[in-house]
């Protein structure tokens, strides 16, 4: 697999959880109150974090990675897939400069968020 498959298919990923959750165009709240994930609006809890140990810093968290984050970030590894894809054309065909290097070298970094979302190990992607 290539790193490019692996930032698509991580994208994927997130599409796929955030289409299923409940959220609006303001994303998630945070009652500090009672430490849950609510809805921007208050209208539905998302998630109690209440039985954690002082549950606050993980509502913070979870509403702070609201699915508009999820879309926004898989568009981000949807448009390095495609410049890793261009990149190490321009490698393979010896057209790349070191310019070009050094950005392929810097997208090739989004391979550990992928793997973070897809919860894989290193092994089994190339590139």
């Amino acid at each position: 697999m290539t790193a490019a498959d692996l930032l698509r298919r991580a994208a994927g990923k997130l599409r796929d959880t955030a289409a299923v959750t409940t959220f609006g165009t303001e994303g998630w709240a945070v009652d500090l109150k009672d430490s849950e994930v609510t809805t921007a609006d208050g209208g539905m809890m998302i998630a109690d974090t209440r039985e954690l140990t002082d549950g606050r810093p993980d509502a913070s968290y979870i509403a702070l990675m609201h699915p508009p984050v999820a879309l926004a970030l898989a568009d981000l590894l949807d448009r390095a897939a495609d410049a890793i894809t261009e990149l190490e054309f321009l490698a393979n065909t010896g057209r790349a400069t070191e310019a070009h290097v050094a950005h392929l070298a810097g997208l090739l970094a989004l391979r550990q968020i992928a793997r973070a979302i897809l919860r894989e190990p290193e092994d089994g992607d190339r590139g």
